[in-house]
């Protein structure tokens, strides 16, 4: 069996919807304008900076509307202690029992959250608030109260400056295209 010894770059491939021969350098060359004239088209990127700004704006205006109620939550709960009584998928996904003092009764409830890690018997802050005989408990600790409303509003921003600097970088693309433009033109 004969092998080819030339190298790969030098070698000629046949393209039959070109009906023609290129070498992988030539082929990798015309992919990549390819790609650079669909990312850099006008339109492409307007779309994406428009579609990036308005999600971010609707991601961040929920998680601002989150955090608003948690504030109140926090503001309006009564605060006790608990006890982690089981871990259902490892330690940061407890069970937490603790007594509600107006009613007597014992409440457990999942205490999930960023961050939050604990062991079976461990005592733990807890916030509770009882409105129209629905109760709603959280542990009375950063990750599990903000973490997550935190991490949506980082996600917003970060969404609304990917599309800011998309629509920007469509600004600038069109003014390029502009200068040259107006280098091409030869007046006689």
């Amino acid at each position: 069996m004969r092998r080819d010894l030339t190298p790969i770059s030098q070698q000629r491939f046949s393209v039959p919807e070109r009906n023609c021969d290129v070498s992988l350098t030539e082929a990798t060359r015309v992919t990549e304008i390819r790609t650079s004239e669909s990312v850099s088209n006008p339109l492409v990127l307007w779309t994406r900076g428009l579609v990036l700004l308005v999600m971010g704006m609707v991601v961040l205006g929920l998680s601002l509307l989150e955090l608003r109620s948690i504030q109140d939550f926090v503001a309006h709960a009564h605060r006790t202690e608990g006890r982690v009584v089981g871990l259902t998928a490892g330690p940061a996904h407890s069970e937490v029992r603790f007594v509600d003092h107006e009613t007597g009764e014992a409440v457990t409830f999942p205490g999930n959250g960023l961050g939050a890690s604990h062991r079976v018997g461990e005592r733990v802050r807890v916030l509770y608030l009882r409105t129209d005989g629905v109760m709603d408990a959280h542990l009375d600790e950063r990750g599990p109260l903000w973490g997550f409303c935190l991490l949506t509003i980082g996600t917003g921003v970060g969404a609304m400056v990917g599309g800011a600097l998309t629509l920007l970088r469509r600004e600038r693309h069109r003014r390029f295209e502009g200068d040259d433009a107006k280098n091409e033109r030869v007046d006689i």
